[in-house]
């Protein structure tokens, strides 16, 4: 499925900033019914977002 496809199809979407607890709030939201989960941080850089970004993406692997 592609990305556009996912976007059209999901019924909860979660939108977050960088914040200390946000694999923990990410997984408890997946694992609530979550189906995309959207990283943005205005004022983080580029080397800040990405190790959060495999992060996230690890945990929303883990839960399918």
């Amino acid at each position: 499925m592609n990305h556009r496809q996912l976007l059209q199809d999901a019924r909860f979407l979660l939108v977050t900033d960088p914040r200390p607890d946000l694999a923990a709030r990410v997984a408890a939201a997946v694992g609530g019914g979550v189906d995309v989960v959207q990283l943005r941080g205005k004022r983080a850089s580029r080397e800040e977002l990405l190790p959060l970004a495999v992060e996230l993406k690890e945990i929303s692997e883990r839960a399918g």
